[in-house]
């Protein structure tokens, strides 16, 4: 327990865009998320003399710098409107990402942090980049100890990846990232300036792998994981899923499960309305025909009304119901063990 932590306090590393900071100000350079409405979430990066223009006005950078806190509710220069002034979190990050390709989102996001059992110190190696929005909620469950070695075959789309790590404070002491095609070259790494291996057989604890033909990389993960080390694979359609089973299984890979995930979302609000007594009006039986006559709680006649009737407040409850619209199927999850 002690060599844990000193082995975290010897580590020098930039703080990224999830750390908190003890006066939590807004500083130059950070990337926050402009929040206006729940399907209209922003990132912006704080520069100086640079404006924010949105449907409720301007919100220039210089108000916001050295001024404001993770958290604040900003009006626009014109007080047209406002908006929410957040510090990145992995799903809010999720739902603000600029998309290159498809992403994960945060229930199959979820899962997969979960059942690889990632924790700081990790070594996990990904394939492909994409987006980068599972590689960055990788990184903020392994840091600030662990290590990410992620690989895409496109050149573009990787030093795009890099750029966004960088911004992020994750780069490069957190992630490695590699252009590679490794259906055909495997996740074999050396370092170019000294020729070390950055990943080598059996030194690997998880590996995340969203291909086209996933049976083709799996005995290349086999490779590279430490015995105890686990595999995920995601796969839109069945097709692959049973291919990479298979291949799992002939592998040596145990206790091969697939999961779909699907989430149902619900909102809520609160409802007030009168009482049943309140909105039935009273009745007051004449001694002449013995019917029954209305009469208004306006009227002077109250006399054989109940005084708790008169006395009902109205009453409020929570009420909920599910979205018209929610994400369906999104893809299916397939996780398995090195024996």
């Amino acid at each position: 327990m002690v060599k844990l932590l000193e082995i975290r306090d010897g580590v020098k590393t930039k703080n990224n865009v999830f750390s908190y900071t003890s006066d939590n100000i807004i500083r130059e350079g950070d990337t926050l998320v402009v929040f206006e409405s729940g399907d209209n979430i922003k990132q912006i990066v704080m520069k100086r003399n640079q404006t924010f223009q949105n449907k409720f006005g301007a919100f220039p950078h210089n108000d916001i710098i050295d001024k404001l806190q993770f958290g604040t509710k900003m009006y626009s220069k014109t007080m047209m409107g406002w908006v929410y002034i957040l510090r990145p979190n992995s799903h809010i990050y999720t739902s603000s990402l600029a998309q290159r390709t498809q992403i994960l989102y945060t229930p199959d996001i979820s899962q997969v942090l979960f059942r690889l059992e990632l924790r700081p110190g990790f070594r996990v190696v990904e394939s492909g980049t994409g987006s980068g929005s599972l590689s960055v909620s990788i990184m903020k469950a392994i840091v600030p100890t662990g290590h990410l070695f992620t690989y895409e075959f496109n050149q573009v789309r990787s030093q795009r990846a890099i750029e966004d790590f960088q911004r992020l404070g994750f780069y490069p002491q957190n992630v490695h990232v590699t252009h590679r095609d490794v259906l055909n070259n495997g996740f074999l790494l050396k370092d170019e300036s000294t020729g070390e291996f950055l990943v080598n057989e059996n030194t690997i604890d998880a590996i995340f792998l969203d291909l086209p033909s996933p049976e083709k990389a799996v005995p290349h993960a086999y490779k590279v994981l430490k015995r105890g080390g686990k595999l995920c694979n995601f796969s839109p359609c069945i097709e692959q899923v049973q291919k990479a089973v298979q291949e799992m299984a002939r592998q040596g890979f145990y206790e091969i499960k697939t999961y779909e995930t699907l989430s149902k979302d619900f909102s809520s609000s609160h409802h007030n309305y009168q009482s049943f007594k309140q909105q039935v009006k009273p009745t007051i039986v004449t001694e002449e025909n013995g019917n029954k006559q209305q009469d208004n709680l306006g009227d002077t006649n109250t006399g054989n009304l109940n005084k708790r009737q008169l006395k009902q407040k109205d009453k409020g409850m929570l009420v909920t119901a599910p979205k018209i619209e929610s994400r369906g199927h999104t893809g299916f999850l397939t996780f398995a063990i090195k024996f």
